[in-house]
Parts: structure tokens; sequence; C-alpha cells
């Protein structure tokens, strides 16, 4: 029999306006009531809680509510970091819910990074599609000095593991993490929260279509979607490198780059405590990839990922010709067709390739899980988009954030995107940024 989790709550004495974990959002000051302790030697102003998994291996999450260098209790500093025009929240009236003043929420981010990604993707997702929602939370391997986050380490796994699985490890403690914030009910900030949505640090949201069409959802009922991928790729057996892992998933699942997106319902359904033990070592999900371990997690409580139109969540966007499936592809479109057809593959033109895939086989190429791209000079017509991944470039973050003017609260019916030669690493090397003339370091061309 698996053991089950314990969950030891260890909150370092601070004052009820520095509470975690809601004020992280952001960095937006609120209160959340758990009961205060001198714990683990943690200095004031940090929040650890411990999950005691099978194996003796211990997660530990700690939530750094005192940075100094970033405030999280300034609302004017923290949760509106770029200066954004419209005011904190704002979101909540115009598309889907989203903390400003108080408000509670009703779509809440887990953004997962890295300390080798605070500087650059990180906050650029947080000063860009981030910024007017107030509802992102950062989870990382280590604190941040200028990022709300909770950062999320392991005892007692095998010190032979590698960094990468290690990072895949964290994404169903995280899964774990926020279904207990948003069901416990300990803070009414998320005591609306309709739905979770887990995404990269190099993931851009398009937060206005997302929250114009999970408004059309019933978050009521259990529903776990995003980019899903097709039964015929299964089982996967691979990692994101094409390395083969010895190991193996049946489990269809969301590729978690474009966005893994969780109703409440499902959040309540889901066992998570469990899952966070299925993945530890000798248990059945052990060196899983993280899309792998949430698919079943979302499969043992009888969960079946809904399936979406091509474009609407996408983990493979032509930003970079080393993306999968975007080698030789100029130009990629992804709009909203008012008139979709029943099967997406019928809204790609395929002139000059009979078959919707752009390979003949269905492991073409070393990745867990392909997906379906246009074929080179292909025009693919997609829906409304409301995720892109990867945007790997800080610059090409700020530059669709501009591009598409306050897409927070105006529908963005088309991105189209032109690979271009960037000047980013010229400029790296001359000592430059890529804030200074983040249109050209890009290296995308967009256009409406």
């Amino acid at each position: 029999m698996r053991g089950r989790c314990s969950l030891l709550v260890l909150a370092a004495v601070v004052p009820l306006s520095h509470a975690a974990p809601a004020e992280l959002l952001n960095g937006q000051s609120h209160t959340l009531g758990l009961t205060a302790h001198f714990a683990d030697g943690r200095e004031p102003g940090r929040t650890v809680k411990r999950l005691h998994a099978s194996g003796d291996v211990t997660i530990i999450s700690l939530a750094d509510t005192g940075s100094e260098s970033a405030p999280l209790g300034s609302s004017t500093s923290a949760a509106n970091p770029a200066g954004a025009s419209a005011p904190v929240g704002q979101q909540a009236s115009g598309g889907g819910g989203s903390g400003g003043s108080g408000e509670p929420l009703e779509i809440v981010f887990a953004v997962l990074t890295g300390k080798e990604h605070h500087q650059d993707r990180a906050e650029a997702s947080k000063l860009t599609w981030c910024t007017d929602i107030n509802a992102c939370i950062f989870f990382s391997d280590t604190p941040s000095e200028s990022l709300p986050t909770v950062s999320i380490s392991f005892e007692g796994l095998p010190q032979s593991l590698s960094k990468y699985s290690r990072a895949q490890l964290r994404y169903v403690p995280v899964l774990n993490y926020m279904r207990e914030l948003i069901t416990s009910g300990q803070d009414e900030m998320f005591a609306k929260a309709k739905w979770l949505v887990i995404v990269d640090d190099d993931t851009f949201v398009f937060h206005h279509n997302l929250a114009s069409y999970l408004r059309t959802l019933d978050d009521t009922t259990p529903i776990y979607t995003g980019d899903v991928v097709p039964d015929e790729w299964l089982p996967v057996s691979r990692d994101g490198m094409g390395n083969e892992l010895g190991v193996s998933s049946p489990t269809v699942f969301v590729n978690g780059g474009g966005g893994s997106v969780f109703s409440r319902a499902a959040l309540q359904k889901m066992d998570t405590e469990r899952c966070v033990n299925n993945t530890m070592p000798g248990q059945p999900w052990w060196r899983w990839q993280s899309d792998w371990m949430i698919g079943a997690c979302a499969a043992d409580a009888g969960i079946t990922p809904l399936r979406q139109p091509q474009g609407r969540f996408n983990q493979f966007a032509c930003t970079e010709d080393s993306v999968q499936f975007c080698e030789g592809v100029e130009v990629a479109e992804y709009y909203w067709n008012p008139n979709p057809s029943p099967n997406p593959n019928t809204n790609i033109n395929t002139n000059t390739n009979p078959h919707p895939h752009p390979h003949p086989h269905p492991h073409p190429h070393p990745h867990p899980h392909p997906h379906p791209h246009p074929h080179p000079h292909q025009v693919a017509e997609y829906y409304w988009p409301s995720t892109m991944h990867p945007v790997r470039l800080e610059a090409q973050m700020r530059h669709l954030y501009h591009y598409y003017e306050n897409p927070t609260t105006r529908p963005v019916p088309r991105v189209r995107m032109r690979r271009v030669n960037s000047n980013h690493d010229v400029m790296m090397a001359q000592g430059g940024s890529p804030s200074d003339n983040y249109v050209a370091a890009s290296g995308l061309e967009l256009s409406q």
C-alpha cells in the first residue's frame, strides 16, 4: 500500500499584512490566516510547508514574503511592476476576474520557473501578461529577491538525480499546493476561483482570449484541458530532448507548455497528495515527465482531457527555428476562425502536403509527443489563441505584449509572426538589454 502524504504547515511569525501566499499574486498584499510558529530556524517573513511523501522524501515549499528589493506588500511597485496604464484588477470586470484591490479571483496562474530564468523569462512574464491581472504565483527551485515566488525543494531524493529530473518533479507538488490554496477556504482571495492554469515561464497568455473561452465552460464540471496529445501518439517514453527514459505512460495528457487548465470541480475531485506520492522513487510514476504525471493524476480521478481545436492552446508556436515542427516555416498565423470546421485539420491549407501531419510517421522526431504543425510554406488557420509557447526571449515576450495592444482586456483575433534576423546576441555582447530595443531583439515580425 502506498504511503499517504502528511502536510505540516510551518509559518514564520510575520505581520498579517505580509501573510502568504495570497500576497504573492504579483506582490499584492492580502491576508491569509495561518497559525504562526517559529520553525526550522527560518527568519521572519517566510512561510514554510513540509510535505512528507513516500520514500522518505520531504517536499519543502518556501514562500518568501519579506523581500527587501521588491517588497511583496507593496501594491504600487510589486503588484503593478510594469507601470501599466490600466489599474491592477481591471481584468476582473473585463475578462475573467483578477484580484485587483482585494477582489476574489476567477482565474489563478501558477508559473513554473527556475533560478536561471528569474531575471529574464520570469521577469518578462511578470512585466507583461501577468502585470495587469494580479493573478500569477511563481514557483521555482529557489527564492527570488524580485519575484513573488514560492520555492519548491526536496530532501531525500537520490543525489544522482539530474537538475532536469528534479524540475519535472516540481509540477505535481505545485498542483497539490494550488489545489489546497483554492479549495481549502483559507483565503477569501481564492474562495471563488473557478480555474487554475499552470504554465511555464516561457508561455505567453492572451488573457482576454483565454478568459472569454473559459466563460463558455462550466467550472462546476470536472474539466482538465489544453493542448491534448492525440491517442495515436501513446504510449510515450521519451523526454523533451528525445532521450529514452526506460519508462512509459499510456495515458492521454495535456502538453504543459501550452497551459494545463483545471476547473475548480476538477481540483476538488483530484487526490493530488496521492499523486505526489506516485511520483516519488519506487512509485509508479517515478522518472515520468511532468505532463504525463499530471495527466495520470487527472485520469485517476476519472477526468478525461477536453480536446481543443488546433491553435487555441499552442505548445509549439514557431517563435524559433529550433521549435518542434517549425523548421522551414517562415510565417505562422494563429487566428480566430468564426466558422470553424468540425475537423480542425481541415482548417490547414495543405496544398503542398495532403496530410495534416508534416511527417509520414507518428514518431518522426525525437520528441515524446509530436504535434501537427504547418508544412513549410503552408498557411495554418488557427482559432483565437489563448496561449503561445515557447516564447523564450524576454524581447519576444515584450514585443507580443506591446504589439497586440492590451491583450489583457482586448481580444486578439489573430497572431501572425514571421521570423527575421535578430540582433539579440549582438546587443547582449555589447552590454545592451533587450528592453533597449525589444522589437529588433525579438527576431519576430508581428502583424495582425
